[in-house]
């Protein structure tokens, strides 16, 4: 029996390798409502408003809904919300992930500083942050909403801040990464990758690709090269060929397993080592998944794991890396209230993940890349050095 002959049409959608666009024309960062105004950040809640009470914003920060804002206020750190999931590959409900993260936890104002305990520095004093607010999303039309989601996240990187990314399902990781590798230069970012799933699994080349797909889509449209990722904590189940195909291309890859025989601190070691050696980029983007922690501390996921992080673990790292690697852009995905216990202990989880990421980023800015570095009196509260001891 001879082969049909392939139709047409699916040779053509083979052949078609889609792209993601340059320039920012049509960003849809700035509409009517904000224009003719003085440019500049603003507080939406008065000074006595925070955690739960008032208008919520990310971490209680100023808004910028204009890059002219950002520029106004000389933003460092704009957290962007990017509510879409339809590229998932688990269950639906990253999209609530950005007003989740908003309106969980509490938040900092000028009245009401958020020092971390560990390190006893407030994030929000040392880095100029503030929240800008949703990228326009097109439903039904992933297209679309990647461009969007490129030109929005650019007009962050060409306003001179660093974009935080609130997700949103992984498939967001393509445009997002795709903008800050398009400012600093294709090859010349690195990825650092938490996540239960390598986001390598391969895909066809017309499909735009989806949540297990971000990171190899990066690779295949030369946004990043392969040898300059690193993921950190897959498990589950093989895909049968993937192994070879991260192999092959030099993708330093530190699973569960090693991390369950080593222990988290010499992995972080290494992964941290690799990413600061000679030959390596100098900037590297953080993608963290929020499915990297175990469901014990994050069941609200689309894909959870068993097997994951423990909380304090996660938290010791993120922190690390923020403090010990130059990082251009920090993305946290696949957080899904709706699959949240009660108590929301995902996204409390995922809260202070972001929360503990920034704080690493300003030990850094005040020169304090000790690896591991916590403050003396988190060790023994300080009570040592009192008199009469």
């Amino acid at each position: 029996m001879t082969e049909a002959a392939e139709p047409e049409w699916g040779a053509s959608m083979r052949a078609a390798r889609p792209r993601l666009g340059t320039g920012t024309q049509d960003h849809a960062a700035v509409d009517h409502y904000n224009e003719n105004r003085k440019p500049g950040p603003f507080y939406v809640q008065r000074a006595y408003e925070y955690g739960r009470s008032g208008v919520q914003s990310y971490m209680g920060l100023p808004v910028c809904l204009t890059p002219e804002d950002l520029v106004a206020g000389e933003i460092e750190i704009a957290a962007c919300g990017v509510p879409w999931d339809a590229t998932a590959t688990g269950r639906s409900g990253a999209r609530f992930g950005p007003v989740a993260l908003r309106t969980t936890g509490m938040n900092s104002t000028n009245e009401f500083t958020l020092p971390d305990l560990h390190t006893r520095v407030d994030p929000f004093k040392v880095l100029r942050c503030a929240d800008y607010g949703d990228a326009p999303i097109a439903t039904g039309n992933t297209p679309e909403t990647f461009e969007d989601i490129r030109k929005f996240v650019t007009t962050v990187l060409e306003a001179g801040a660093r974009p935080v990314v609130l997700g949103g399902d992984h498939g967001i990781t393509w445009p997002s990464l795709t903008a800050v590798a398009d400012h600093h230069g294709h090859g010349r970012v690195g990825v650092i990758h938490l996540g239960a799933h390598t986001a390598m699994e391969p895909v066809d080349s017309w499909d735009m690709g989806g949540a297990r797909s971000a990171l190899r889509r990066t690779v295949d449209s030369g946004v990043v090269r392969a040898e300059h990722v690193v993921t950190l904590g897959s498990r589950g189940f093989h895909t049968s060929g993937l192994g070879g195909w991260l192999n092959d291309n030099k993708v330093r890859v530190h699973p569960a397993a090693e991390i369950d025989r080593r222990g988290i601190g010499p992995v972080i070691d290494e992964l941290i080592a690799g990413c600061t050696r000679p030959g390596a980029p100098d900037s590297h983007y953080l993608s963290i998944s929020i499915d990297v922690a175990d469901p014990m501390y994050a069941p609200g996921t689309g894909s959870p794991e068993p097997g994951g992080l423990r909380s304090t673990s996660l938290l010791r790292s993120v922190r690390r890396i923020g403090a010990e690697v130059d990082l251009a852009g920090i993305e946290l995905v696949e957080l899904s209230p709706h699959w949240d216990n009660d108590g929301q202990i995902t996204t409390l989880l995922a809260h202070r993940v972001l929360h503990h990421t920034l704080t690493g980023m300003a030990l850094r800015r005040l020169g304090i890349t000790e690896p591991d570095w916590v403050h003396p009196d988190a060790l023994d509260h300080g009570l040592t050095d009192r008199p009469g001891d």
